[in-house]
Parts: structure tokens; sequence; C-alpha cells
């Protein structure tokens, strides 16, 4: 693959699949640093090809409709409104869920408009094609329990697809919040953080080892211990530990640092 075909692939995985779509939808290539001038006039083109006016006896309703979802969707990710709100990242998880329910439901309208708009023509076929005089109420029940049973197993999708995608906005979500709960707790390993680290966990020892070994001695004896442990803490070693090998960790410590002095 040449660089350029890589650098093209490369910019295309970056765009999301909906603002994908909606270039496509407007004839406009994803490639290109498209302006909203540009946009524009390629709404306004497809718009007048679907135009009633132009399709008469076609219901371009729905097709109007995606044209128009599109320029919005394309609109907001130019001038960068909605696409990424702000650079908290849990709102901009939430704001893509909000995005990702309004295109289920529309998905959902979308469906349900052509199950009906298919029911109305069967009925008007079933009327026209039905010998004259033939009782036509049965087939016409029929027709209504099959739009019925259609329109349950689009909003039963709809329902899937929902839960489907709550499970992944929360586990994203609880992901987030993890990762940043470790940033936090990386950039709160400073010389306060340490020091309320020492006071929780060793403050004893100190004084044991202080005790036994002097002042003086006992501070340099926790500060090459509290070198090593900040170490630690900065290769990540001690979050990958379990909790019995960090108990052992501790307990090696403190007996190191009480120890009689040979």
């Amino acid at each position: 693959m040449s660089l350029t075909r890589s650098r093209m692939s490369n910019t295309l995985s970056s765009i999301p699949s909906d603002i994908q779509s909606a270039f496509k939808l407007l004839n406009i290539s994803p490639y290109n640093t498209s302006t909203m001038k540009e946009i524009r006039s390629a709404y306004l083109k497809k718009a007048f090809l679907l135009h009633p006016d132009r399709n008469p006896g076609k219901d371009t309703t729905v097709a109007m409709q995606d044209l128009h979802y599109a320029y919005q969707l394309l609109q907001t990710h130019i001038n960068g409104e909605a696409i990424e709100p702000c650079q908290d990242p849990i709102k901009i998880i939430i704001h893509k869920w909000n995005l990702q329910q309004q295109e289920i439901f529309r998905k959902q309208e979308r469906e349900l408009r052509i199950i009906d708009k298919t029911r109305k023509i069967m009925n008007a076929n079933l009327a026209r094609e039905a010998p004259a005089g033939k009782d036509i109420t049965r087939d016409l029940e029929e027709i209504s329990v099959w739009a019925s049973r259609r329109h349950h197993a689009i909003r039963e999708a709809t329902q899937r697809e929902l839960k489907q995608g709550e499970e992944d906005f929360n586990w994203n979500l609880n992901l987030k919040e993890f990762q940043l709960e470790i940033i936090s707790f990386k950039e709160d390993i400073t010389i306060s953080g340490f020091c309320k680290f020492l006071g929780c966990f060793v403050g004893l020892p100190l004084l044991l080892t202080m005790w036994e070994l002097g002042v003086r001695k006992a501070l340099r004896e926790f500060m090459v211990g509290g070198l090593v442990i900040s170490v630690s803490l900065g290769l990540g070693a001690w979050p990958s530990l379990r909790f019995g090998d960090r108990y052992d960790v501790i307990v090696k410590v403190f007996i190191y640092f009480v120890r009689p002095n040979g």
C-alpha cells in the first residue's frame, strides 16, 4: 500500500461511521477537508433533486429527513459543536450516547413509516385487483395483522439495541472513570501524598526504628525505604501486586526497619 493510501485509510478510520455515512449521502469525499460552504452547496443540490416537484407521485419525505439530518450532523462535525462539546471525557461519552439514542429512534421511526406505507399500498392493490363483489375484509385484516407484527418486531429490536447501547455506555463510562482515578492517583503521588502514606502505614515502624536505632539513622533508613517504594509506585509495580503480595512487602519492610542494629 502506498504512503498516500495509508494516510487516507488512517484518516478515514478516525472518522465516526455516522459522519462517513453523512459524507456519502451528500456525495462528498471524507478524505477532503470540506468547508461548510461546500457542504451546504452539496446539500442544496441533493435537496433540489429530491424535491417533490421533480419526483411526482413519489414520497420523498423519508429521504429529505435523512438528508437534513446528514447536513446537521456534518454541520456540527465541522463546527465542533456537538461531537466534542468540551474537553471533559465523561461529558463526551454521555453526549455520544445521547446522539446514538437519537439515531436509534430515528431508525425506528423510518422503519415504522415504511411499514405503514407498505400496508396502505397493499390495501390499495387488494381493493383494486379484487374481483367485483368479493369480500376482502379477511384479507385486509391479515394485512393489518402483518403490519402490527412488524411494528412489534421493530420496537423489540429497538429496545434490544438500546439495551446493548446502554450496557456499552455504562462500560465505557466506568472504564473512563477508573482511568481518570488511576491518573489522579498517580498525580497525587507527590511529596505531600507520600507523607500521608508514611503517616498511615509506617508511623509505628518509624517510631520503633527511632527508638532502636536513633533518630538520625532511622530517618536515613526510612528515606531509603521511601525512595524504593516511590520508585515502585512510579513504575507501576505496586498497583499490579495482589493484596497478599503487598502485605508481604509491608511486613518485610517493617522487619527490615526494626531489626537490631548489626
